[in-house]
């Protein structure tokens, strides 16, 4: 193209820039990549800013920059300019790669026995909020503890907030929930309903629900300043807890209530899986098959809150669920020794995923090979070899799930191509030499699929880079083993045998 002069010339041997055509290519660049674009010119400065076909992309690139306003704060922080948001993001990708925390690891205590589930609870429930589960040592029972952060806590501060009010609620919880122990804890997308499994077969859909006490309503302040005050709780308690220390006379108590046994299983479930819309429910079992289960409508059509002399949930029995499929590998059954094939035991499958289409399973279990699914026809595409022990975790690093990290008891972590069916990389986590060889127990990916955090039986907490696949450091350690490890935004949430949940911050 030509540039124009101010005096209407055209100079063939210089560039004019077409600023719709730039603009409508902005529209394709990540933000990042834009970040550094618009630094080459203060032309591009320009478009950049003004363009709306870049401001959606950008949107889509920086969640947080494109919520919905609720506050003056809100608005305030919304106003930031772009590229003080890239700048934050950048630093949390140095912090991670550098294990730059930003204090002491967050210790919650209260559980009288090793903690085997946990998991933080999305809308409607308030921002960082968490449920655990564990099994009591001395009476072999389980128990479900929620620890609730303090009123507009930003996803980047949970850690903060809950050591600020290390508030706990002991829920009460059927019986038949909390009979065998909390084996492990799933929310169902966008509901107050979560998937538990126990030690025994049990697994069960239980509702959180929360009872208001009217008498705290009646007792606060009737000037016009408790007036604002308590329009600005009424608020609040239509979109999250309220909650007053330990849940007493005053605030609010809480009750898990099942509504859905899902049927079918014979053994212990170590993982569950649920999709996006919370319509397929995917359990792997240690009686060697994978159940799927269709989840009925009205399982996301209830409310989380109820007054305490409202109706309660579930006043009836338990609904119970029947699964719409039974997968298993035939394959494994079949062992052939002096030219006689028999069959064995099915080996326990530990650990499930799926792509976000739930066109494809990923699978791994007790037989060492990750086992990838057409889930159109329920077959089995591939099946991967590489571990030399039993895999206990298997993680999806893209949306459709063509590349997946597995860990085992061999104490390494490995890469997957799906769609080749082979490895492509491997870490050493805690295989520290022979006869020195830690399993690695709990796995959290974090959103962009670059790093990855993993807890060891070697009482360690490692962080992992996917990309490079290296080990990148340690970043602490449980008293015990550890047993599972969760991810929020940027906070890491471990759990052990030493009967603690800890926080990890990365600011």
């Amino acid at each position: 193209m030509n540039k124009v002069s101010s005096s209407g010339e055209s100079h063939p041997r210089e560039l004019q820039w077409d600023r719709a055509a730039l603009a409508k290519v902005f529209g394709y660049l990540d933000a990042t990549t834009l970040v550094n674009v618009q630094l080459a010119s203060k032309s591009f400065r320009e478009i950049v800013k003004n363009d709306s076909v870049w401001e959606s992309s950008f949107r889509n690139d920086f969640p947080y920059y494109a919520q919905r306003v609720t506050s003056r704060k809100q608005r305030r922080n919304k106003q930031v300019a772009w590229y003080s948001e890239y700048m934050d993001r950048a630093h949390r990708e140095y912090c991670w790669r550098t294990g730059k925390l930003s204090k002491e690891a967050v210790v919650l205590t209260g559980h009288a026995g090793t903690v085997y589930a946990a998991t933080f609870l999305d809308t409607p429930f308030r921002p960082g909020t968490i449920v655990t589960g564990a099994y009591l040592d001395t009476s072999s029972r389980g128990e479900i503890k929620m620890w609730l952060p303090s009123r507009g806590t930003t996803p980047s501060k949970v850690a903060n907030s809950l050591e600020d009010r290390s508030t706990s609620v002991q829920v009460d919880t059927k019986e038949e929930v909390t009979k065998s122990g909390i084996l492990s804890l799933y929310q169902l997308y966008g509901t107050p309903q979560i998937a538990c499994t126990t030690f025994e077969s049990g697994v069960h859909i239980v509702r959180a629900r929360e009872v208001v006490h009217e008498e705290s309503m009646d007792e606060r302040p009737s000037s016009s300043s408790g007036k604002r005050e308590r329009e600005e709780e009424e608020d609040c308690l239509q979109r999250s807890f309220s909650v007053k220390n330990d849940g007493n006379s005053g605030g609010s108590t809480y009750s898990f209530y099942p509504v859905l046994e899902c049927l079918g299983q014979e053994a212990p479930c170590a993982k569950t899986f649920v999709d996006k819309n919370s319509r397929i429910l995917a359990i792997p079992s240690l009686d060697g098959a994978v159940r799927l289960y269709s989840l009925p409508e009205w399982i996301t059509n209830c409310s989380l809150h109820v007054e305490e002399d409202g109706e309660e949930a579930n006043q009836g029995k338990e609904a119970t669920l029947s699964p719409s499929a039974e997968l298993y590998d035939d394959v494994e059954l079949l062992v052939t020794e002096n030219n006689t094939t028999s069959r064995v035991k099915r080996k326990p499958v530990c650990a499930l995923t799926m792509s976000e289409a739930c066109n494809v399973m990923v699978t791994g279990g007790n037989d060492m090979r990750v086992k990838v699914w057409d889930m159109q026809h329920n077959v089995i595409t591939s099946r991967m070899e590489g571990h030399s022990g039993w895999i206990w975790n298997v993680k999806p690093l893209d949306p459709f799930l063509n590349v997946a990290m597995s860990t085992s008891t061999d104490g390494f972590c490995r890469k997957w191509d799906t769609r080749t069916g082979t490895s492509v990389g491997q870490i050493n986590v805690s295989a520290h030499g022979p006869g020195n060889i830690y399993p690695v127990t709990g796995v959290a990916l974090r959103g962009n699929g670059w790093h990855m955090a993993v807890g060891s039986m070697d009482k360690s907490v490692y962080v992992l880079d996917c990309r490079m696949m290296k080990r990148l450091y340690t970043i602490g350690q449980h008293e015990d083993r550890v047993c599972r490890a969760m991810m929020h935004e940027d906070t890491l949430m471990t759990t052990g045998w030493d009967h603690s949940v800890r926080l990890w911050e990365f600011a």
